[in-house]
């Protein structure tokens, strides 16, 4: 997921502000990846499972970075996330999907490399007057992005988006949970 709360303290959330400056610094041993971490054992990973990663923007943040460690990721997909400087394996399969307008992106301070395994796909989102700069954040707007991506005949995107559904071809849902990402509290 993305960040769930803004404030600088935080709260119980592992998604929170705190987990998106460390990780945009380089943190790796963040409240957010621990619980990630977290979700990926509880889920019972296992060391030959192959993993496609997709997350939105602090998620995006959080998949690039186990992405760079973790060689059972076969895919990437980040949604509105400033992932350009992100140090990934040559094989992976990428594909960024990004707002030309969303500030977010833009936090990494370049644009995401075209590489041979890494598309980005980009599109403006207008904003009227009076609403936030923030529209071209949301994932409402992602969704619709994600869309014009799936029906896209752009030799890239298709070849990058058949590579990463490859991986997931005659796999079999094993069941759906939901989990909570919450920071660690101190015992007294």
């Amino acid at each position: 997921p993305g960040t769930s709360n803004w404030l600088p303290a935080g709260n119980g959330k592992a998604f929170d502000l705190r987990s998106n400056l460390e990780l945009l610094g380089g943190e790796e041993n963040t409240n957010s990846s621990r619980a990630a971490h977290a979700a990926l054992s509880a889920y019972g990973v296992k060391p030959e499972d192959r993993i496609v990663l997709v997350g939105y923007s602090q998620g995006g943040i959080l998949a690039a970075s186990i992405a760079e460690q973790n060689p059972n990721v076969v895919g990437l997909v980040t949604i509105g996330a400033p992932v350009a400087t992100a140090q990934l394996p040559e094989r992976l399969p990428t594909l960024s999907l990004e707002h030309s307008n969303d500030v977010v992106p833009a936090l990494a301070g370049e644009t995401n490399p075209l590489t041979k395994n890494w598309a980005t796909a980009s599109r403006h989102v207008n904003i009227e007057i009076g609403e936030t700069v923030l529209k071209a954040h949301e994932m409402s707007n992602y969704a619709e992005t994600a869309r014009q991506v799936d029906q896209s005949s752009s030799a890239g995107l298709v070849r990058i988006r058949e590579e990463i559904l490859g991986y997931l071809a005659g796999a079999k849902a094993l069941g759906v949970r939901e989990f909570q990402p919450l920071k660690a509290v101190a015992l007294p």
